[in-house]
């Protein structure tokens, strides 16, 4: 017997959802990145609720996208869920100043110091890469300076061969971001910035590594000592308005 071909219909393929899970991410973490934005530069105040039915229809999406980039922004440390008040942007606190920029001083020193004597000619010039390009941006672009300022701390560390050590200094990098995006109102900070690091730079470069983590140290406190005055500031003025 010759058999016949088959007419019958081939079973159709399965629906491929990565399409939909893809964009669905990628709007979060567009709006999650507009948010962020927004913290840094102060259109949106420490404390202030984000509420999803506004941000929804801020961006013109459901809020599906709007939580998952709340989401986002906690796992960044820029936002947090308190009890009946729901999401909002990380809070000031003078004591988390304190505690965060000690354990900061404590982890970052001792992870340079590790790091920089395993320092290649390469890092030295990726770092400074990285200062060269803060040196020509001004305060008017001061997310693109709190970024380079982060990668310059980071890759000084980047060599430090203990992984648990730099993950929690990461953490630490995360919880200040909101504290650090009070440096935009400082006059010359990025002058002030450059010249920290150019002088931590001319460090290691004579490979006085106890002078460079001294400097290092030194940016630190200085940092903590300009960010608790503010805070201090600003914590008074909220005090101080009649509540509505």
């Amino acid at each position: 017997m010759i058999s016949t071909p088959s007419t019958a219909t081939p079973p159709a393929a399965p629906p491929n959802f990565n399409a939909g899970i893809n964009e669905l991410k990628n709007v979060a973490q567009f709006i999650a990145q507009k948010i962020e934005e927004m913290i840094l530069i102060g259109t949106l105040a420490p404390g202030q609720h984000l509420v999803q039915t506004e941000i929804a229809a801020q961006f013109g999406v459901s809020r599906l996208p709007v939580r998952d980039a709340l989401k986002i922004l906690e796992k960044r440390e820029l936002a947090v869920t308190q009890p009946r008040r729901g999401v909002i942007v990380r809070p000031l606190n003078l004591r988390e100043v304190r505690d965060l920029y000690e354990l900061r001083r404590l982890l970052e020193g001792h992870a340079f110091s590790r790091s920089v004597k395993n320092f290649e000619v390469s890092d030295i010039a990726e770092t400074e890469a990285i200062l060269k390009r803060q040196e020509t941006l001004t305060m008017g672009e001061f997310i693109q300076i709190l970024d380079l300022d982060e990668r310059f701390h980071i890759k000084l560390c980047s060599r430090c061969e203990n992984d648990e050590i730099k993950a929690n200094l990461a953490k630490i990098w995360s919880r200040i971001r909101v504290l650090r995006s009070l440096e935009r109102d400082w006059e010359d900070w990025n002058k002030n910035s450059v010249k920290s690091h150019r002088g931590i730079l001319a460090a290691i470069k004579a490979e006085d590594y106890k002078k460079a983590r001294q400097l290092l140290e030194d940016g630190i406190d200085r940092a903590e000592t300009q960010i608790t005055a503010t805070v201090t500031r600003l914590m008074q003025a909220a005090s101080a308005k009649p509540e509505a």
